[in-house]
């Protein structure tokens, strides 16, 4: 009877060593997952920074070319009045006062040089310093990823010893999705669900169709175009459990509304162009798309761990009405034609996107060609095309951008269109739209048709271009300047009435 408790206690002993060394195991493992993420994302806000402080330079070097040209331009016109005497007093009189100004504004360009210099070292200054505190955190998530690599083959090398006879360790618990579910499972065209899950000892959860990485518990808002099954994927240590949903969509096969505009998957993330309805616009012969009415979520994607500030709140936006956009950026060939005039320069190539533009040359080339430029909820509506992720197909295939776009433009029509047919929302050129730019307007924006706040000193870009990083290339992100400054990146593709 001893020999049998003895045994009975070891047993005993050996099963809470074969739990501790698996619990304890698992842990390490998700320490290292953290870090990885955490190593991911510092290495994403380092790589922003310094093609930040690229842009920065270039920027200030052209604006600083300009300003020494003025002041060159003020010195030859002081250095053409010291040679002039005058014949009479009133002629005297009239130089003087012309030097005069032409000194002041001379002093006004150098203050203003000395001014731009200091801003540009400030700022220069604070990026690098930004860097190199990214930097040194990256170096400390290192080490930390180290010390926990290490400690797992301490546990693996360990394993439950000390107990008599061995053993192998207890498997992982598998991950658990306890609920998984759609409210309402059945919607009408132009309605939302709201998907909810809970999930249990899982690692890593996503859910397709775009939506991506979520907690372990939440809900989320959908917008389905059609019929569409959502696939919850939830893995751990312990293997792998997917769950769907299926959200009905109620919406006969003649549905009168469909010919008006563009049929899009709202549900999923990869270009499905169908029945995309198109018109040539005989100003300026570009092709523009309908884009038809109705509701998105503007701002941060679900699942997007690269969203700023400015991106958030995400909050519902209805488009009332349709209207037509380019179905590419305006090309410099569209652009000469505005150009005839004289008061532009002629283009370089004319299937390439017309580029160095300021906000008022967009804007004036969009009314020349009878339309406007779209605001920014207009331009994200579209970009989105029905899709809910962070973009609306793989990078790669749908956008030029600062690893597969050698740093140069590219005529249209080279990459995948999105699923309402418009080509180069991400990617190639930033695209100027209407809007003043302010941080904060999301919090206060007005659900239907917003336009932006009333004034401001900034406009706004988006689409990003193909000098940017992968991060910077996301439906939701939201750029910016001064409406004054030209850049060889800065281009528009316009919206409005095409009859």
């Amino acid at each position: 009877m001893e020999a049998f408790l003895d045994r009975s206690r070891k047993a005993v002993r050996k099963q809470k060593l074969i739990r501790w060394f698996g619990v304890g195991a698992a842990a390490v493992v998700v320490v290292l997952g953290v870090i990885a993420s955490l190593l991911f994302h510092e290495n994403s806000l380092e790589r922003q920074q310094v093609a930040a402080l690229k842009e920065l330079n270039d920027r200030s070097a052209k604006d600083l070319e300009a300003r020494k040209r003025n002041i060159k331009e003020q010195e030859d016109r002081i250095a053409g009045l010291n040679a002039r005497e005058g014949s009479t007093k009133d002629e005297r009189d009239r130089i003087a006062k012309e030097k005069a100004d032409a000194e002041a504004r001379l002093k006004q360009y150098q203050d203003e040089t000395q001014k731009q210099q200091a801003a540009q070292a400030r700022q220069s200054t604070d990026i690098v310093a930004s860097v190199k505190t990214l930097q040194n955190r990256l170096d400390a998530e290192i080490q930390k990823r180290k010390d926990a690599e290490s400690r797992l083959a301490q546990l693996e090398a360990k394993g439950p010893s000390g107990v008599a006879g061995g053993g192998v360790a207890a498997a992982p618990v598998p991950p658990r999705i306890v609920t998984f579910d759609a409210e309402p499972a059945s919607i009408e065209r132009d309605n939302s669900a709201t998907l909810r899950w809970s999930v249990q000892n899982a690692n890593a959860i996503s859910i397709d169709h775009g939506l991506g990485a979520v907690a372990a518990n939440g809900n989320i808002r959908v917008f389905p175009g059609d019929t569409t099954t959502y696939t919850l994927t939830a893995k751990g240590l312990g293997g792998a459990q997917s769950h769907t949903v299926t959200v009905r969509v109620n919406a006969p096969p003649d549905d009168p509304r469909r010919p008006e505009g563009p049929v899009a998957a709202r549900g999923s993330s990869k270009p499905q162009p169908a029945n995309v309805q198109t018109r040539v616009n005989p100003k300026d012969g570009l092709s523009y798309v309908w884009i038809p009415p109705g509701k998105f979520i503007m701002g941060c994607s679900p699942g997007d761990k690269q969203c700023v500030p400015n991106e958030k709140p995400p909050h519902e936006v209805t488009i009332t009405r349709g209207f037509w956009l380019g179905q590419t950026e305006v090309t410099q060939g569209a652009y000469a034609r505005f150009a005839v005039t004289g008061r532009k320069r002629a283009p370089i190539s004319p299937d390439l996107p017309a580029g160095d533009l300021r906000w008022d040359d967009a804007r004036q080339y969009c009314e020349w060609a009878g339309m406007r430029l779209p605001t920014e909820a207009e331009w994200e509506y579209a970009a989105r095309a029905g899709t809910t992720g962070p973009r609306y197909g793989d990078l790669d295939a749908i956008a030029w951008y600062n690893v597969n776009g050698t740093v140069n433009f590219h005529p249209p029509r080279g990459k995948e269109p999105n699923p309402w047919g418009l080509y180069d929302m991400l990617g190639n050129m930033r695209e100027w739209v209407a809007d003043w730019y302010d941080e904060r307007y999301y919090d206060r924006s007005v659900p239907r048709d917003p336009a932006g706040p009333a004034r401001g000193a900034v406009r706004v870009l988006r689409g990003s271009s193909v000098y940017e990083i992968p991060a910077q290339l996301r439906a939701s992100y939201r750029g910016w300047d001064k409406p004054n400054v030209a850049f060889p990146t800065y281009g528009c593709r316009c919206a409005g009435d095409l009859r």
